[in-house]
């Protein structure tokens, strides 16, 4: 499935972007994720080591979910919806549909698991994907409104998530729940927003254009894919801690990640505030410039990495790893944040040139997912939770080597594709 734009728009996007709009976006996601961040050190301080442990657990495995539902459906909408005009309507219902219905079985099954086993491990773990599932909606939800040229109510829902999170963290610090009544009360405040934005939706008519729907579901799972496995690789490495000798750094590995997460969520935002400007750019004679220095960056990418890994294995079986783990992964993890900008980047500019440099990301972020996997399996059991951190880089190594194994590979040959 070729993931193109629609080309019904009477005119093609504009290609500027202010800075008004990027900082007035960017402060509803800021707020959002220092939350989230903030979240975890005070329940920390609530619960307790051993609470707060068997919490991250099971969030941690979890938050992959979000992506899984968020990212590719969230991508195609910002793509899509601006740029249709007969068809909105088709483009529209079906992702209205999915924020609507796809929490009711997931809340309806957490209701049920509070009331018959409240504090059980299968309860609390069950409480933690529905809350990402749901959130996950919510995402999606927010950004139609931003497709559908309605911004202010993009940055006013993410302050309102951001307030929801805070308060639902300040009762839990104040009244001390069980890790299961605070993901439970969470999960509601979120349904309820998440209601909230879908009835505020506004409604079009539906065409019944048959390649809307394909269009749409195809830009959905190839513009995913370069967000979710990348994230389902993260949750995967909690299990790998959880099945050896290190499984009480869970929590630590939570607090690291969700500081990961805000500087990864910089890159994500960055580009879906410039997707237009940048698709506009790489076509027609911008697509050879625009392969040329994915393939530049793909190639300092892999040179960054490579160092890093070297230097972090090395230091990972000493003191400075196991005395003060938490500031090894932090420092780590900040040193490790040009290589991931870099290669996040240079996949980026491959998905805006064609289909073909949509589905060269899309196979990168499969073989980092299994980098990260097999590299966890070795790193993980000699170093806890900093083992796992070593992990990580695993992913940017693979992609920018399937970019630029493939680019170079391709500059061999005659220019045969000008953007698809």
């Amino acid at each position: 499935m070729s993931a193109e734009p629609d080309t019904e728009s009477r005119a093609r996007p504009s290609s500027r972007v202010g800075a008004r709009l990027v900082l007035s976006l960017a402060s509803g996601r800021v707020a959002f994720r220092v939350v989230t961040y903030g979240s975890g050190i005070i329940l920390l301080a609530a619960w307790g080591e051993e609470d707060f442990n068997r919490y991250a657990a099971a969030a941690g495995p979890m938050l992959w979910l979000t992506g899984l539902v968020a990212a590719g459906p969230e991508k195609a909408a910002l793509k899509l919806v601006p740029r249709s005009r007969r068809t909105r309507g088709d483009l529209v219902m079906p992702l209205r549909s999915l924020c609507a219905y796809l929490p009711v079985p997931f809340v309806t099954a957490v209701a049920v698991a509070v009331v018959v086993a409240p504090e059980s491990t299968p309860t609390l773990w069950l409480a933690a994907a529905a809350g990402q599932i749901v959130l996950g909606c919510t995402l999606v939800a927010i950004a139609l409104f931003r497709a559908l040229g309605r911004p202010g109510r993009d940055v006013a829902h993410y302050l309102t998530l951001s307030a929801a999170t805070a308060v639902a963290v300040g009762l839990t610090y104040v009244t001390r729940p069980s890790p299961v009544v605070y993901l439970a009360g969470l999960l509601a405040l979120t349904a309820v927003l998440n209601t909230i934005l879908v009835r505020g939706l506004p409604r079009y008519p539906v065409t019944g254009v048959r390649r809307a729907r394909p269009l749409l579901a195809g830009t959905a799972v190839l513009m995913g894919l370069p967000e979710v496995l990348p994230t389902a690789a993260t949750s995967l490495l909690y299990v790998e801690l959880a099945l050896t000798r290190h499984a009480g750094d869970s929590g630590l590995l939570f607090l690291a990640l969700s500081g990961w997460s805000l500087l990864t969520a910089v890159s994500y935002f960055l580009q879906r505030a410039f997707q237009p400007a940048t698709s506009l750019r790489v076509t027609g004679e911008g697509a050879v410039k625009a392969r040329e220095r994915a393939f530049l960056i793909a190639r300092v990418t892999v040179g960054l990495t490579v160092v890093w890994l070297a230097l972090a294995v090395t230091v990972l079986p000493t003191d400075l790893a196991t005395a003060r783990p938490l500031w090894f992964m932090a420092v780590f993890l900040l040193a490790h944040a040009p290589a991931h900008a870099l290669a996040s980047y240079s996949a980026f500019l491959l998905e805006n040139v064609s289909a073909t440099g949509l589905r060269t990301s899309a196979v990168g972020a499969a073989t980092g997912t299994a980098a990260v996997i097999g590299t966890g399996a070795l790193t993980v059991p000699l170093g806890g939770a900093p083992g796992a951190i070593c992990a990580l880089a695993a992913m940017e190594l693979a992609v920018g080597l399937n970019i630029w194994l493939r680019l170079r590979s391709a500059r061999r040959k005659p220019a045969t594709e000008e953007g698809e």
